[in-house]
């Protein structure tokens, strides 16, 4: 209910704030005279609708200021990225860059299938080129930037794996680059054939990457997989998510994601 509310405030103020400024089609001179005066509270956290997505997903059946690819359904419960046939991937990748320094992105997965062992994996992505087709859970290798994976069979572990890996665009992972020897931080959490969705909150904060996973309590009680300093993540990448179904293969969900500024700004009152 909060996240709705802030949600919707988010885009009413957007929407009053551009149309009051600056018009439907430009700004006037008197426009970029007003005064402002800072106002020394500002909020610690700042929902960014447009780097956003929950439900209804839809506008004339297009997720607003996101782009999907692949073998994507739209439901209406949750967007599948890939489902469960043995071969299929696919992407939502944000069309607007993000411009905040420090982020979180909170976000509810769900992997789930017939078979024991799992059937590849879901990646999360904030990288320079969005929505590149690949061999990475269905994005490209090779990228520039950072990959959260999680992988629901990793060959060497057997179980779910969640690690995270800066890139920058010179590995190539697909070549039989071990990626253990050069991932961020890891953690096992068994996140498929869960009851309820996996909750993840990502923080990029001060140089420091950290990853928290709840699997069965709806967001109210996180546990760390793992914090990461002095991470360099530039402002103007895109977010995205990809995931790819191999033998046996699962069916990759994405039910919500919200991205907030940290330490935005504070409020400039007229």
């Amino acid at each position: 209910m909060k996240a709705s509310i802030l949600f919707g405030i988010a885009c009413i103020g957007s929407c009053i704030s551009g149309s009051t400024a600056y018009g439907f089609f430009g700004g006037s001179d008197e426009d970029s005279k007003t005064t402002r005066v800072e106002n020394p509270q500002a909020a610690p956290f700042k929902l960014d609708y447009k780097l956003s997505f929950k439900k209804p997903y839809y506008y004339n059946n297009t997720v607003p200021f996101w782009q999907t690819s692949g073998d994507v359904i739209k439901a209406e419960d949750f967007i599948r990225l890939a489902p469960s046939v043995p071969g299929s991937k696919g992407r939502i990748w944000s069309t607007i860059a993000n411009s905040h320094p420090e982020w979180e992105v909170n976000m509810q997965l769900r992997i789930s299938g017939q078979h024991v062992g799992g059937g590849r994996g879901m990646a999360f992505w904030y990288a320079a080129e969005p929505n590149q087709d690949g061999p990475i859970f269905g994005s490209k290798d090779k990228w520039n930037g950072l990959g959260i994976w999680f992988d629901s069979y990793n060959p060497k572990t057997k179980s779910p794996m969640t690690m995270a890996l800066v890139n920058d665009g010179t590995k190539q992972f697909a070549s039989r680059v071990d990626p253990t020897q050069h991932m961020l931080g890891s953690c096992f959490q068994n996140y498929r054939n869960t009851y309820e969705p996996l909750y993840v909150k990502v923080t990029y904060r001060n140089k420091t990457l950290s990853v928290m996973m709840d699997r069965e309590n709806r967001g109210s009680s996180y546990r760390h997989c793992f914090k990461k300093q002095d991470v360099e993540l530039p402002t103007g990448y895109f977010f995205g998510l990809s995931a790819a179904s191999q033998n046996p293969a699962d069916d990759h969900d994405v039910i919500t994601l919200e991205t907030w500024e940290l330490n935005p700004p504070a409020k400039l009152s007229v």
